[in-house]
């Protein structure tokens, strides 16, 4: 079981496999850029799974401090700014990677009915349905 785990988290890009000894042939696993980029997503589900989800008397894993030992509360914050990604400041909008705003095409099919939200609200359920136009 472990090895098709080892083998699933290799295939998608997360760890890469490295030989470190012919004789006996033996391999380590090592995060690759992906893998590291995944940690805080890692952190934010153990925080949440801390916050909501942990038993009395813990038994979970935990995010600490390695010089203190004390426990830390992750936070997500903006890396230019070091604000916290917290509402009302901060919401998840439509967009394709590296657009600032909507694009034409974008504003265009709100106007013609095509989309039900402006592609600039929060997203919610009714957002980019598409309307039938019999």
């Amino acid at each position: 079981m472990l090895t098709r785990r080892l083998a699933a988290l290799v295939d998608a890009g997360m760890l890469e496999r490295r030989a470190y000894s012919t004789r006996p042939p033996r391999s380590d696993y090592v995060l690759t850029a992906r893998g590291r980029d995944f940690r805080g997503v890692l952190i934010a589900l153990l925080a949440f799974g801390d916050r909501h989800f942990a038993v009395e008397g813990g038994g979970g894993a935990r995010v600490v401090d390695t010089r203190t030992g004390e426990r830390v509360e992750p936070m997500l914050v903006d890396r230019r700014t070091g604000e916290p990604l917290i509402e009302p400041n901060y919401t998840i909008v439509r967009g394709r990677p590296g657009a600032a705003t909507p694009s034409a095409t974008d504003r265009s099919a709100r106007r013609s009915g095509l989309l039900t939200a402006d592609p600039m609200d929060p997203i919610d359920p009714t957002f980019a349905r598409e309307e039938s136009r019999a």
